[in-house]
């Protein structure tokens, strides 16, 4: 029996009742918020025993990004799910980089949030490696430490698997779903037991290798080129998917790890960007 305990921030009671429904099932106690102030009173009495918090972005007259923030400072371990209505792709990628741990689009199916809500909850009981994502800039930062104690180099690596499409959909959303588990598995084994590789999101994923140069890079992201094209050979449901990577190698190309995965998520941005430009105008010139 489960065991766990979760608040829901959102204006609207239909959405909150319906979570509520949904993890009924699993024993879960959901605590229900229309707004920050009641928010924050649950989560002052209950922050020793609260295991997820699941927020709407856009509240009633209230910053959503804000209370993010305020949530990060009071209770750092806590992961977030944001559960919105607003699918611009601006709103997902800052969502991320404030530090949430997985992001559904309303309208939602019941399924699909029960599972990504027990994914998250469960990597409470497993190992570091699986739950890393829960805290990553630390990890980061003590990889740094000891790379700057042992004098190497350490990269830290943010790949992304996309559709290249303007809209960010539920059915997408779904597709990301249902091929990121795959996905994972595939390309977490051409690592070494030393190295770190998690899932981030629906899509993303996160790597930190110790005493990987930039010349290593480029032999880490060819293995990823391969077996992601591999990949696209056995399952056709992949044909219109792509794989980005960026890496940030340190003490070559930062000295601060306090911002990385936010400049991470920057320049995988713009180079997800520059790689969809690419596509329509190859797609452009195949149909004259």
């Amino acid at each position: 029996m489960s065991h766990f305990n979760i608040i829901i921030l959102d204006p609207v009671n239909v959405i909150r009742q319906k979570v509520s429904q949904i993890l009924e099932k699993d024993h879960i106690k959901v605590f229900e918020a229309e707004q920050s102030m009641e928010f924050f009173n649950i989560l002052k009495k209950d922050e020793h025993t609260i295991d997820m918090i699941i927020t709407e972005i856009e509240l009633r007259g209230e910053d959503g990004f804000e209370i993010i923030k305020k949530i990060k400072d009071i209770e750092n371990h806590i992961p977030i799910m944001i559960l919105t209505a607003n699918s611009k792709k601006d709103l997902i990628i800052k969502a991320i980089q404030k530090g949430a741990n997985d992001i559904i689009i309303k309208p939602f199916e019941g399924a699909i949030l029960r599972e990504k809500i027990m994914k998250i909850l469960n990597k409470k009981e497993m190992k570091i490696n699986d739950r890393v994502n829960l805290n990553l800039p630390t990890l980061i930062q003590k990889e740094l430490v000891k790379a700057k104690k042992g004098k190497y180099e350490v990269s830290v690596l943010m790949a992304n698997f996309f559709k290249p499409v303007d809209n960010f959909t539920n059915e997408l959303e779904q597709e990301y779903h249902r091929l990121s588990p795959s996905i994972y598995d595939s390309l977490k084994p051409l690592f070494w037991e030393t190295d770190y590789f998690v899932q981030y999101g629906s899509q993303t994923f996160i790597g930190i290798f110790p005493f990987c140069n930039k010349e290593n890079t480029l032999v880490i992201e060819k293995k990823m080129e391969e077996k992601f094209k591999e990949l696209k050979n056995i399952n056709k449901a992949m044909d219109n998917f792509f794989l980005e990577k960026v890496f940030i190698t340190y003490p070559t190309d930062e000295n601060n790890s306090s911002d990385t995965l936010i400049k991470a998520t920057e320049l995988l941005k713009k180079s997800i960007d520059s790689k969809k430009k690419s596509i329509r105008k190859e797609n452009e010139e195949d149909s004259k």
